[in-house]
């Protein structure tokens, strides 16, 4: 009995190229939890601020009204709790009307804090020592949540390359691997290091969040620009693709996928199985995606009983 051990010669590396979007790797968009006219938009473009300078300023007049409605039931009920506690001492009143009363006010005076935080979430304020990059919010305009108001960036971070690479690949990149990146000004592409690959897709897209450092020395660089990043393609959805493995090894095909014997490097058991098959190439069958150092059986695998722990000689 043979096996055979997936190297990292063994999978096929098919390039692909995507945008890049160059931007600081702190960046914000700053925009209000509220909705408003806005009343003040106190920056412009290529502003350099001190963290907690105002950026903006929504019009909150019905916000402040309700924190003086909610003020003054706040007062009325105080006053209230301190005539009960009075009258239980001398046992005018239950112990169950003084906490019924008291549980009012504390849930007057949680109403009340929200109040104070809304007033002061209708001043956008700036969140570190930065720059502004865009504003795209004007005098008059309302305000919605979730809109942006103005983008700001930290300039002392780091500059960093952000892609939008589909899930089926980005799942297979790890942090540390080096990507070719080109970015305006620069003839030919330079090394750029894997920093994060994003936790979450978009749903509406399908792509993931994937982040590259870039040289220091590409720090006069302006955020915003656009450039690529050439990535290895070895995901399941890309027929260039894959990992080369010999025919013998292959149990059984079922339309896409392929059925092979895997041994565990614990238990020495042989395990069945199912890889996607992309291709045959004479001898050698293209699947997807078997760990890198991954141990397959080849000659003898029809003769093994899913779990028989084995020994195969390793060609």
């Amino acid at each position: 009995m043979t096996a055979f051990r997936i190297g990292a010669d063994q999978v096929d590396r098919a390039d692909r190229s995507f945008p890049v979007v160059i931007q600081r790797e702190r960046e914000a968009a700053l925009g209000s939890r509220l909705s408003g006219i806005l009343s003040a938009v106190r920056v412009k473009v290529g502003d350099r601020l001190r963290k907690g300078s105002v950026v903006a300023a929504i019009r909150a007049e019905n916000v402040h009204a309700e924190r003086t409605r909610i003020l003054a039931a706040r007062n009325e009920l105080r006053s209230r709790v301190a005539r009960q506690q009075s009258l239980f001492a001398i046992g005018a009143i239950s112990k169950a009307e003084l906490e019924a009363s008291q549980a009012e006010l504390r849930a007057v005076e949680a109403s009340l804090s929200a109040a104070d935080f809304d007033i002061r979430s209708a001043v956008v304020e700036m969140p570190f020592d930065g720059v502004v990059l865009a504003v795209q919010g004007e005098v008059g305009e309302v305000s919605l949540p979730g809109k942006s108001i103005a983008r700001v960036a930290d300039v002392t971070s780091p500059l960093i390359a952000r892609a939008k690479i589909p899930e089926g690949i980005a799942q297979h990149l790890r942090r540390g691997q080096v990507m070719q990146v080109s970015v305006p000004g620069r003839d030919g592409p330079l090394d750029a290091r894997l920093l994060r690959v994003g936790l979450q897709s978009d749903p509406r897209t399908g792509t993931v969040d994937v982040d590259f450092a870039l040289p220091a020395y590409l720090n006069s660089l302006p955020s915003g620009a656009i450039g690529s990043v050439r990535v290895p393609d070895v995901s399941q959805n890309f027929a260039g693709g894959g990992q080369r493995v010999p025919i013998e090894a292959l149990l059984e095909i079922e339309g896409e996928a392929a059925y092979i014997y895997v041994v565990d490097s614990k238990t020495q058991q042989a395990l069945r199985t199912k890889a996607r098959l992309l291709g045959v190439d004479t001898d050698w069958v293209r699947i997807c995606c078997l760990p890198v150092g991954s141990v397959i059986i080849v000659d003898g695998a029809g003769f093994v009983k899913d779990h028989e722990v084995v020994a195969p000689r390793l060609l």
